[in-house]
């Protein structure tokens, strides 16, 4: 239950709800249910984790080309 509110919360904070066609939640969270809607947070937190761990990496090995 923790995990589906965080990743309600991680959906309403990304504007994921604004974004996407409201079409397409309706579907997702139809067909899975909350399940559906706590996966899709859950995938959105992912992705966001990841282009953190991408733009760390990259600001990283910028600052050692230049030293």
């Amino acid at each position: 239950m923790f995990l589906a509110g965080v990743a309600n919360a991680t959906l309403i904070w990304s504007g994921v709800f604004a974004a996407a066609p409201q079409a397409f939640l309706l579907l997702f969270g139809g067909l899975f249910g909350t399940a559906g809607i706590a996966l899709l947070g859950l995938l959105m937190l992912a992705t966001w984790c990841a282009l953190g761990l991408l733009l760390a990496a990259l600001t990283r090995r910028a600052l050692e080309c230049r030293s």
